[in-house]
């Protein structure tokens, strides 16, 4: 493997799952966790303090369950890749999303009507898009429904790939009005870029000859990439000397801000908060851009005459070689920064709780993805705004548990999905809190499933 290439997987696993951009619905109404907090920064539970300890949460969506590409067939005995099915169920910009969340350490106290807290942890988030257009070459070739021949072909076109992930400070804190039952908070927030990688623009076509005697591809892809860790292009590997891991002090920084109000009406309470509100990280240190060696590549494909094929298979290998060399990456700038923006979130919910032990929640969460800043023009960036509703019941057995049921209905940018339920635990006893979470099931059987999300945390609690 090319020493490059290693550097781009490194940077790409610098930002694989420590992060999220989704959030646990189920926290939101629940009666006593710290994290609900971070959902709405007017939210604030109701020990008089806490630390939160190391918690993480993982974060799973794809438009495509395992049974929507692959399909059993019992009287044969074999699996059969089902492309008819995949084409259906397909999309224009369809996202594999993964992501997850480590926080990492954090308290929060109250005095009076005051509240405040401070929190830290890892955020990160991976896309990969398999656009319908590719799915449909690789079904109909160069043939149209008609039966027509297609002499040019788009396979990709766009954005394929962004990774990123980031370390966040958030310091904050809320004031009641208790002769208004009203309540507001609001969260700071510094980012520290650790690495970001996402392709700028990528394109393949296909052309076919008139006469159907050769076929034509034009190839090309961008790729951008920074990191807190410095990269010397020139040795092609990540450098360690004390002298270069100086360079951790310049930061590829962003900031952010949440806003949060919660109005209490007897046993009703009704909530808005609107999260990290920001322009993304701007990274501007250690940045490096790649692109085939050539720009744009264009090659053509006559066939190979299988009668004078050598028996080491020369001719083949030499048409690989030379497809590795033209498409490989290569350096092409140092220094380029660019903005990368973080999904914004916006959270409205309504309350009823019966007798401090029953609530009865309804929570509308949505998400802009992507898209705010970049280095290209704002006209050719794609904005996804993703959505889901969810009804919770949670129930308090005695002090030290809470029982949460709920379910979402969810649309990901390209249709709604109905039913996709959740339940969870919140187990406080001796001062420590432990909460197990799992909503955003799309399935309960794996092969069905097309998104799930997990939560462990856990909570010192005083008073």
């Amino acid at each position: 493997m090319l020493p490059k290439a290693k550097h781009i997987i490194a940077i790409c696993l610098l930002a694989l799952p420590l992060g999220v951009a989704a959030q646990n619905n189920l926290l939101y109404n629940t009666f006593r966790t710290p994290e609900a907090n971070q959902l709405n920064a007017a939210f604030f539970p109701k020990s008089t303090f806490y630390i939160q300890l190391p918690s993480i949460m993982l974060d799973f969506s794809s438009p495509l369950a395992i049974n929507d590409m692959v399909q059993y067939r019992s009287d044969l005995d074999y699996i059969a890749v089902d492309l008819d099915n995949i084409m259906e169920k397909t999309t224009a910009d369809n996202l594999l999303h993964l992501g997850g969340d480590v926080n990492l350490v954090g308290f929060g106290f109250k005095v009076g009507n005051l509240f405040f807290d401070f929190n830290t942890k890892l955020v990160g988030d991976v896309h990969v898009g398999f656009p319908k257009s590719a799915v449909n070459a690789l079904l109909q070739g160069n043939i149209d429904d008609e039966g027509n021949v297609i002499e040019d072909i788009t396979i990709l076109d766009g954005d394929i790939f962004y990774a990123q992930s980031y370390v966040e400070g958030s310091i904050g804190g809320g004031f009641r009005l208790p002769d208004l039952n009203l309540t507001i908070g609001a969260h700071a927030k510094l980012l520290y870029g650790i690495a970001n990688a996402h392709t700028d623009n990528s394109s393949v076509e296909l052309h076919t000859s008139p006469d159907l005697d050769s076929i034509s591809a034009d190839i090309y892809y961008q790729l951008n990439e920074a990191a807190c860790v410095p990269y010397d292009t020139n040795l092609g590997e990540i450098v360690f000397s004390l002298d270069r891991l100086k360079d951790l002090g310049h930061a590829n920084m962003g900031v952010a801000f949440d806003l949060g109000v919660k109005y209490e009406l007897g046993p009703f309470a009704f909530s808005l908060g609107i999260n990290d509100l920001s322009a993304g990280i701007h990274w501007k240190y250690n940045t490096n851009n790649f692109a085939p060696r050539d720009g744009r590549v264009h090659l053509v494909f006559d066939g190979i005459d299988a009668n004078n094929l050598p028996e080491e298979g020369e001719e083949g290998q030499s048409l690989i070689d030379d497809l590795s060399e033209r498409l490989a990456l290569t350096h092409t700038q140092d220094g380029a920064d660019y903005w990368f923006s973080i999904p914004t979130k916006i959270n409205v919910g309504a309350s009823y709780t019966f007798a401090e032990m029953l609530r009865a929640g309804l929570l509308f969460h949505g998400q802009f993805d992507r898209g705010l800043l970049c280095r290209r023009p704002s006209s050719d960036i794609d904005n996804t705004f993703r959505f889901n509703t969810t009804a919770t019941v949670g129930v308090k057995l005695g002090k030290t548990l809470e029982a949460i049921i709920g379910s979402s209905v969810v649309y990901d940018g390209n249709r709604i999905s109905p039913f996709n339920p959740g339940a969870g635990i919140i187990l406080t006893a001796l001062g420590v809190q432990t909460t197990i979470m799992a909503d955003y099931i799309s399935d309960i059987r794996l092969v069905e499933a097309r998104a799930f999300r997990i939560m462990f945390g856990l909570n010192l609690i005083f008073g």
